[in-house]
């Protein structure tokens, strides 16, 4: 059972992975993050961004836009890791020791924790994620456009 779980537990993140190459996140001129999602090119035009989050999109003015990071977060990346970890380490220490299963669950949740942080800083030195300097100039938003079209 438990390699069955640890290979879909791979087949998610290698999906998860596959997936967050298209989203993007926009900051403004002070630093702070505007707008995240997947980059709809088909709506986008020389003066507006459009990003799609779930079934709703959301339109930026260029104008508004300092810079464009792709790929998710550090953050996300570790997250991600101990969701996937903790349900795992949980399970296995409770099946293979049941005297005290409180306990061995909360060392189970201990090291999942433990062990999706150090993969998901791993991950996160290996992901590749570009910064796109826009400062609200639409000549730089085209070629920034070409360039994510292209990934």
């Amino acid at each position: 059972m438990t390699k069955k779980y640890s290979l879909l537990c791979m087949l998610i993140t290698m999906s998860a992975i596959a997936n967050a190459q298209s989203f993007i996140r926009v900051y403004n001129a002070n630093g702070h993050k505007i707008a995240r999602g997947r980059l709809d090119q088909s709506n986008c035009n020389d003066s507006t961004l459009v990003l799609k989050k779930g079934l709703s999109t959301d339109g930026i003015a260029i104008q508004n836009i300092a810079y464009i990071k792709t790929k998710h977060s550090v953050a996300n990346n570790i997250m991600f890791g101990i969701a996937l970890n903790v349900p795992l380490f949980i399970g296995f220490m409770t099946s293979n020791f049941s005297d005290y299963p409180s306990r061995v669950a909360f060392v189970g949740f201990a090291a999942g924790v433990a062990v999706g942080t150090i993969e998901g800083l791993a991950s996160s030195a290996f992901k590749n994620s570009l910064t796109y300097n826009i400062k609200g100039d639409r000549q730089q938003w085209r070629s920034v456009r070409l360039a994510l079209a292209v990934k």
